[in-house]
């Protein structure tokens, strides 16, 4: 209950509290004891022994592997982190509020330090692999933020002041792009359906494919296309002589390293070096010293992009666009009406029309169904074709070689009673390989779309929050019109420091602290 402001509790909010914080205390001693006593392999060696870690985040390799690293070494894996407790805290990279937050004595750790520890049999120096240390060191990585590539003091000023504020923000943000991208390439495919006779010139190049035997359409004929560093592969077009060298796309514009931004595509050369998508410029520096930084092209990306979906509506129409660069294909008709029984053949004569026109590697994993086809494309990178026949299926997730789990003892009706029954079946089926969706045809219908600006803003008039919403409502309207869609409901979502918060926050790309606002208009 609440009474002029403030919080009372009563007696029976009182006990409802303590019986959730029993119950979570409970819930993390079975989830330790189950991790790291029911679980746990036999020790190999002594590495890690007296050592606890937690992992933050995405890592390579993924928190199953270093768990299982961690624990054939001596140590000890924890589901949640325990200040005082946990030794290391594992992670590629922490966000800016976490790291401002850090505590004395806390250490985040590059997953490196446990997989070159094993490989040379003895626990290495940490020094070599914390990203950060002690919470001393939170003023100057704030620092660091505060003097990145963009002059952040400088993009706070104009958010309130710069007309093209809006416009110059979504023409460089990255996530934009891709998102844009995504849906103007699934939009121009349905163009592409509209317009097409049927004709398929392309498929001319196949002649020498076809099987006078004939007999069947094969059981593996949906593709999944992944185009290989394809930023990267765009900017070599017109920087051939950098072909063979770390090179990475990234709004920096240092040549020293000694910015934040993130680095958006590496070339293969890079990520042997230890670069990572992901990760920042001075980080990957420091592993990789010679990385050529690029800016992004974003409008040769949409281009290509397209000109590779043009490409394939030369064979078929049955295609699925994911994003600029990854699309699902179905030969199952081309076959069929071709008379071709080999897809691989097919896959290598589209995979060298793109090339040859576009100047992008592809690669391609084959299979009886998307989920299976998006598997075999881990094997085919970088740069080839895979396929995963349905005869081999069954073995290949008993060797868990694609990390599917079929051992997973839990029944459907419990996961449909869980989960509710149409995400409770896809979960039990997908576990074992099996994905029932094909019409690659269906047109897929968005539920939403958002604009949404938290970068550098500081408004201090009522003028400029109404002018900047404005600016806001005609890029939402362009996006509307673009997904050629109207809207039944809007949402209106405000961040509005909080009273306590101070008036500059220590990072100004933070929004800092404040209270969040919606309101939904029918």
């Amino acid at each position: 209950m609440y009474c002029n402001g403030e919080e009372n509790y009563t007696e029976e909010d009182e006990s409802r509290a303590e019986q959730w914080q029993n119950y979570m205390k409970t819930k993390k001693a079975k989830l330790q004891y189950q991790v790291n006593v029911l679980d746990k392999h036999e020790n190999i060696s002594c590495i890690f022994k007296g050592i606890s870690i937690f992992v933050n985040g995405y890592t390579d390799p993924p928190a199953s592997e270093l768990r299982k690293l961690i624990h054939l070494h001596g140590g000890e894996f924890h589901i949640y982190y325990k200040y005082g407790t946990t030794t290391y805290t594992i992670a590629t990279h922490l966000a800016t509020d976490k790291v401002k937050k850090l505590r004395k004595g806390e250490k985040i750790i590059h997953p490196r330090w446990l997989t070159d520890s094993v490989k040379a049999g003895i626990r290495l120096r940490e020094d070599d692999y914390l990203l950060y240390k002690d919470g001393a060191l939170q003023t100057a990585v704030a620092k660091r933020l505060a003097v990145g590539n963009f002059g952040a003091s400088k993009v706070a000023q104009c958010a309130a002041n710069d007309p093209n504020f809006v416009n110059n923000f979504y023409e460089r943000s990255r996530l934009h792009l891709i998102s844009t991208l995504a849906q103007e390439m699934k939009h121009y495919v349905n163009e592409l359906r509209e317009n097409q006779s049927n004709n398929f010139p392309s498929r001319v190049r196949l002649q020498h494919l076809v099987d006078e035997n004939f007999a069947n359409s094969p059981k593996e004929t949906i593709c999944h296309i992944d185009l290989d560093c394809f930023f990267v592969s765009v900017a070599l077009r017109t920087h051939p002589e950098l072909i063979g060298k770390p090179v990475a796309i990234t709004h920096s514009r240092s040549t020293e390293g000694a910015g934040m931004s993130e680095i958006a595509s590496c070339s293969y050369e890079a990520r042997a070096r230890g670069v990572r998508n992901g990760c920042f410029i001075k980080e990957a520096r420091k592993v990789c010293p010679d990385l050529i930084c690029l800016p992004y092209q974003f409008d040769d990306y949409r281009h290509i992009s397209k000109e590779i979906y043009a490409i394939l509506s030369g064979y078929t129409l049955n295609i699925r666009a994911v994003s600029c660069d990854e699309m699902y294909v179905d030969l199952e008709s081309l076959c069929k009406e071709m008379h071709i029984a080999n897809v691989m053949e097919i896959i290598s004569v589209i995979r060298s029309e793109i090339l040859t026109k576009t100047g992008c590697n592809a690669s391609v994993g084959i299979g009886n169904t998307m989920l299976i086809a998006r598997i075999a494309t881990r094997h085919a990178k970088p740069n080839g074709q895979f396929m995963i026949k349905l005869d081999d299926i069954d073995e290949l997730i008993k060797k868990k070689k694609f990390l599917l789990y079929p051992e997973l003892k839990v029944s459907i009706n419990r996961l449909q009673n869980l989960l509710g029954e149409k995400i409770g079946t896809q979960i039990y089926n997908m576990c074992r390989g099996v994905d029932k969706e094909r019409n690659f045809l269906e047109k897929v219908v968005r539920k939403s779309i958002s604009c949404d600006i938290n970068y550098g803003i500081r408004f201090t008039k009522e003028d400029e929050v109404m002018e900047f919403l404005g600016k806001m409502c005609s890029e939402l309207e362009k996006k509307l019109h673009i997904a050629r869609m109207t809207a039944s409901t809007i949402t209106l979502r405000l961040l509005i420091r909080a009273p306590d918060a101070p008036l500059v926050t220590e990072n100004i790309w933070d929004v800092g602290n404040v209270m969040r606002l919606q309101e939904r208009l029918m």
